[in-house]
């Protein structure tokens, strides 16, 4: 049976997430960078949306880097905060059902937790970066109560790419480790879920193309699983079979070295998918699954 037709809009379409979409989508996507739409200019995007007419909107586009971002809040509020709750807006003038993808480090205050967040959790961000993606999900849902606004909020955790580039990605540079002077470092102390691109990609998809029928709300799409980024590194390197070393670092040590304090680090965001898996019909892959999917991609 042909594929029904489609065309979704893909903002930060060079973001590892929007790159991955528009990988799989192919002709079916609209890419939008941040050099070709400036979504902090209300007026411009909503032309540019009206212009365009997609079927959907996905806003991958964010800053992401969180210490960075403690010394250029601005700029990191303005992409992550008043440009999505711009997007939001337009969607809504326009009639347009709006995917954005946060974040699972809006949580972490919980010292201690030992069990996955689920999406009714309360948020609980530990620095700014943290904080301006809780404040877009508010955006939007503050948005969505006050209009007929489809939408959907994706939270996701730790993604890394497709191996097709060098990459600050961890996965990356274990199995570059020759090509770096000092012994490639992993956190012992942070649990995530880390997601594989293309597995994320793929279910974002099938949430897009199945839009009339999965309710808005907010989901949380990860490879399934929890374990500590250095735990995640040695199994990739067993997978490898590459005789490669990893040492272990920990929070308390880069905090230290980066003049923050410790409490700024969220330690344990892993996400419980069981919703998304339940409501929205898709068998996410564990991420071991994504590890293996990235070494196929690398030895490709």
């Amino acid at each position: 049976m042909p594929r029904k037709t489609r065309q979704y809009l893909v903002i930060g379409a060079n973001s590892r997430v929007g790159r991955e979409i528009c990988r799989q989508l192919g002709d079916d996507v609209i890419a939008k960078t941040k050099e070709s739409l400036d979504i902090t200019n209300f007026e411009n995007t909503r032309k540019t949306l009206k212009l365009l007419k997609p079927d959907a909107v996905v806003n991958a586009a964010a800053y992401t880097d969180w210490l960075s971002a403690e010394k250029n809040q601005e700029r990191c509020w303005k992409v992550n905060t008043f440009a999505v709750h711009n997007l939001a807006k337009c969607c809504v003038d326009l009639k347009l059902p709006f995917m954005h993808v946060s974040d699972a480090r809006v949580f972490g205050q919980e010292e201690g937790r030992k069990t996955p967040y689920c999406e009714d959790d309360c948020v609980g961000p530990v620095n700014f970066y943290s904080q301006s993606k809780a404040a877009a999900e508010q955006a939007i849902l503050s948005t969505a109560m006050n209009a007929n606004l489809k939408h959907w909020i994706i939270r996701t955790s730790f993604v890394y790419e497709r191996p097709w580039r060098e990459s600050a990605d961890m996965p990356y540079k274990i199995l570059a480790a020759g090509r770096y002077r000092e012994p490639v470092q992993a956190l012992s102390d942070v649990y995530c879920s880390p997601t594989y691109a293309p597995h994320l990609a793929k279910a974002l998809i099938h949430i897009l193309d199945h839009r009339n029928e999965i309710e808005s709300g907010t989901y949380h799409v990860a490879n399934k699983g929890a374990v500590s980024m250095h735990q995640l590194g040695l199994e990739l390197i067993r997978c490898s079979g590459k005789a490669l070393t990893l040492a272990a670092t920990n929070t308390s040590f880069l905090c230290q070295k980066n003049g923050i304090p410790v409490n700024m680090w969220p330690r344990f965001t892993p996400l419980d998918t069981s919703k998304f898996e339940r409501e929205c019909g898709y068998d996410l892959p564990t991420w071991q699954e994504g590890l293996q999917g990235y070494l196929d991609a690398w030895e490709d």
